[in-house]
């Protein structure tokens, strides 16, 4: 049996990451509140039981919280869980400075990269980690604004 990353949580981060493992080969089954049969992985409600059996890791979205009834499941069966950024950081290999959250995330990263640039340090704001997903655009717009670091 071929073994699924659980993707928990399908906003545009979890479509993306979702999109990414298929890229590379991976099996998906995406988990959300409302499901969309638009999607070119398997997708089911969070109400419809898992196969646990199945899953090897869960993915979690920034908007699910740890007391999730899925979230809770898959720490009681010892399955690992990861964030969408733990994801993607082994890809990048330039200096970074990561902010995460819910909120006032784009304001706290311009505000890093202000300070950073205003102390000499070149630095660029980049958003959202489904750009990493898509044919590592963030992994390329590192390599070309921070080359000379």
């Amino acid at each position: 049996m071929t073994k699924r990353t659980l993707i928990l949580g399908l906003g545009v981060s979890g479509i993306a990451a979702a999109e990414y493992l298929l890229s590379q080969g991976g099996s998906v089954l995406g988990i959300d509140r409302s499901v969309s049969n638009s999607s070119s992985f398997p997708v089911q409600s969070e109400t419809e039981q898992v196969d646990w059996l199945a899953i090897e890791r869960v993915i979690v979205s920034p908007g699910i919280s740890p007391k999730h009834s899925l979230y809770q499941e898959a720490v009681k069966r010892g399955i690992p869980l990861i964030g969408e950024a733990q994801l993607a950081l082994p890809h990048i290999t330039q200096r970074l400075v990561a902010v995460t959250g819910t909120n006032g995330k784009t304001t706290v990263a311009l505000l890093a990269a202000h300070l950073l640039n205003a102390c000499g340090i070149k630095a660029k704001q980049l958003a959202m980690w489904e750009k990493l997903f898509a044919n590592n655009s963030l992994i390329q717009d590192l390599k070309r604004s921070l080359s000379s670091n």
